[in-house]
């Protein structure tokens, strides 16, 4: 099991303004993983560790291993409609 991280800012879309103080949801139920993490005051979000299948499954297109992970994203913030972005 390999390590990879996830990096997040979150702009409104009206103005295209950093939003602070939006919670951002990480999820995956297939691996336990669910963390909430809070933007700051430019809209970013410190980084997220997640888990990422080995390097070496890309390089064998015939393994039925995807050699990619995905999560699902939920931000929400007062003042605005709550966004859910599955499958980054």
């Amino acid at each position: 099991m390999s390590t990879g991280y996830i990096t997040l800012r979150v702009f409104s879309a009206d103005r295209a303004m950093p939003v602070p103080k939006a919670q951002v949801r990480i999820v995956d139920l297939r691996i336990a993983l669910d963390q909430t993490i809070t933007t700051d005051a430019y809209g970013n979000a410190d980084r997220i560790k997640v888990y990422a299948p080995e390097k070496e499954i890309s390089l064998k297109p015939q393994d039925a291993q995807s050699p990619y992970e995905t999560y699902n994203i939920e931000v929400v913030r007062d003042g605005y409609i709550p966004t859910i972005v599955n499958n980054v």
